[in-house]
């Protein structure tokens, strides 16, 4: 393997404190004091400041871009909030209602986690805490859903007009 180009471009030079600066920094990332950059990664295509994100998003093409999902996926940032506020609304329910976990409005619930992980910028683990569960449980009523989805066809219509409600909102956003 050539360190030199690592070394010299991080951390000086291939020299001994150069070398050492490395093996320091490996270490503190092995102990988790190195802050990941790729864990602010949005839609894993954009790595910025806030204003940056705003500016590449405005530079998208503004036509239906099905072809290419991670363009429109970037075109989906609706906040969590604002997507169980609109699903609390369609459902005549209060949004407290959706992020409750002893609901017994599962299947609002169920919809609000992947609307918010379709159409936001949100991650499961982000997901979760606005739910008040761990990612994994996130993930499981995501599934769940989906199955529900291919049997249960009032739901399915249900679920595919929240979609085009968002669909319609993140186009007109950008």
């Amino acid at each position: 393997m050539d360190y030199d180009w690592l070394l010299s471009i991080y951390f000086g030079e291939d020299t001994a404190k150069g070398r050492r600066q490395f093996r320091e920094y490996v270490y503190h990332a092995i102990e988790g004091k190195v802050e990941n950059p790729f864990e602010d990664v949005v839609h894993q295509s954009i790595l910025g400041a806030q204003d940056f994100i705003d500016w590449v998003k405005q530079m998208l093409p503004r036509q239906d871009q099905r072809e290419i999902p991670s363009l429109s996926k970037l075109q989906h940032d609706n906040p969590v909030e604002r997507i169980i506020t609109e699903v609390a609304k369609a459902g005549n329910v209060k949004a407290a209602d959706l992020q409750d976990r002893r609901t017994k409005l599962k299947n609002l619930r169920r919809m609000a986690m992947e609307l918010s992980y379709r159409y936001s910028n949100y991650k499961q683990k982000e997901i979760g805490a606005i739910f008040g569960v761990d990612y994994s449980t996130v993930s499981q009523n995501r599934v769940r859903l989906k199955k529900k989805l291919k049997i249960d066809r009032k739901l399915k219509k249900q679920f595919d007009q929240f979609s085009k409600h968002f669909d319609k909102l993140s186009n007109t956003k950008i």
